[in-house]
């Protein structure tokens, strides 16, 4: 159960709103719900920072302690974890989103993209679980890829093994050289870089410049 827990709510956050309506209660920088999983038992999830939750028996009012022991059987046990499991998954699908980029500019253009397009971001690879991509609802091409780009593919400097959050757009048939600086804009991280380009999002560049980027990349991805 545990590893359920860990692996459901890896690099998720609480949406406060759907939470609120999913029924969830706040206690000071605590967010509760309980839900009862039969007539004798209810499951108690708790989100601060991490998710957490524990089974009580109505009756007692005590933990049941057996659903998180990996080890307990039985049919009685084993379809109350079955139960719980049920649970935690609705939970996580109806009151969290995924949250792997932390920059603020990553989340504005999240928040932008959203709101004027309504698209949101797709995490089509489970084993590159730092990128994620915007695709047009009409044509169904890409626009837009929001990852996380070891440094040494965009500096040349082997040696830089950490990663820095980075927006790969189309910019247009050859326009992608006319950008780049090795500062700001690079050539196009896993895109075709004649018409793409990555613009690293820890730089100075301005919300308002990235906004207008999208906007171009997202005209450009139209379907003629």
């Amino acid at each position: 159960m545990n590893e359920l827990i860990a692996k459901l709510f890896k690099n998720k956050t609480l949406d406060q709103m759907l939470a609120k309506r999913y029924g969830f209660v706040c206690h000071g920088d605590e967010f509760v719900v309980c839900k009862n999983i039969d007539d004798e038992f209810v499951l108690e999830f708790v989100w601060k920072d991490c998710a957490s939750c524990k089974v009580i028996e109505i009756a007692s009012g005590e933990p049941y302690a057996l659903v998180f022991v990996p080890s307990s059987q039985g049919s009685f046990v084993g379809k109350l974890k079955e139960k719980c499991c049920q649970l935690l998954e609705d939970i996580c699908k109806n009151c969290f989103k995924q949250k792997v980029f932390s920059s603020s500019l990553a989340n504005k253009v999240i928040e932008y993209i959203s709101t004027k397009y309504g698209d949101k971001l797709e995490f089509l690879w489970e084993k590159f679980e730092d990128s994620a991509i915007w695709r047009r609802s009409d044509n169904k091409k890409w626009y837009a890829l929001l990852t996380k780009v070891p440094k040494k593919y965009l500096a040349g400097n082997e040696s830089r093994k950490e990663k820095i959050e980075a927006l790969v757009l189309r910019v247009g048939d050859g326009d992608a050289a006319k950008l780049i600086d090795q500062k700001t804009f690079f050539e196009a991280y896993h895109m075709n870089k004649k018409n793409w380009v990555s613009v690293v999002l820890e730089s100075d560049i301005s919300a308002d410049k990235v906004f207008e980027l999208v906007d171009r990349s997202f005209l450009a991805a139209k379907k003629k």
